[in-house]
């Protein structure tokens, strides 16, 4: 069938309210922000308590939730956080990326599964592959609930890290031992 503008319905309004949260508005998404269920992840402003905020939200079987503020501290980051980039799975769990304003920022990976506390997952000040985190960033969440992302370790080198379930898989260092193995 063809799309057509008949087929498109809006999910929600600018100025929405929501709950305590009010004039909800600033839309933005991402190319992960869809699921094969229909769950959507979005950046959005509003006010709460006369105050303005930016956060992420889920919207799931016509419910809406913030999975997390700017405001918020999350585990392992303290005060207001800029969230770089999210993503969600088919389970309906939302990935985002988060990293402190301060002037030595922190950053790290984060999972909300249901309506609980963020999970940090990895971050600065972390060990991967025996190297110190200093730095996570360009998150990819694929739909089978794992993601990719890039670590900067401390020294300035990067890796590419690939997380399914509960284990971390740095691509760099598989890279390295299949080139070291040789021919």
């Amino acid at each position: 069938a063809a799309l057509t503008a008949a087929s498109a319905r809006p999910m929600l309004l600018s100025r929405t309210n929501i709950g305590d949260i009010e004039q909800l508005g600033g839309f933005s998404i991402q190319r992960g922000s869809l699921n094969d269920r229909g769950d959507m992840a979005f950046f959005a402003n509003y006010t709460r308590s006369r105050i303005f905020q930016s956060g992420l939200f889920r919207y799931t079987n016509g419910n809406f939730d913030l999975v997390a503020s700017v405001r918020d501290s999350l585990p392992g980051l303290e005060g207001p956080v800029t969230i770089t980039s999210f993503g969600l799975d088919n389970s309906g769990a939302v990935w985002f990326a988060a990293q402190t304003a301060t002037t030595t920022p922190k950053s790290a990976l984060f999972r909300k599964s249901g309506f609980g506390t963020p999970e940090r997952l990895i971050g600065s000040g972390d060990s991967l592959s025996g190297v110190i985190v200093q730095s996570v960033g360009g998150l990819a969440v694929d739909r089978t609930g794992g993601a990719a992302f890039i670590a900067t370790m401390a020294g300035g080198a990067q890796q590419l890290v690939r997380i399914q379930g509960n284990t971390r898989t740095s691509i760099a260092a598989q890279v390295n031992e299949v080139l070291s193995a040789g021919p």
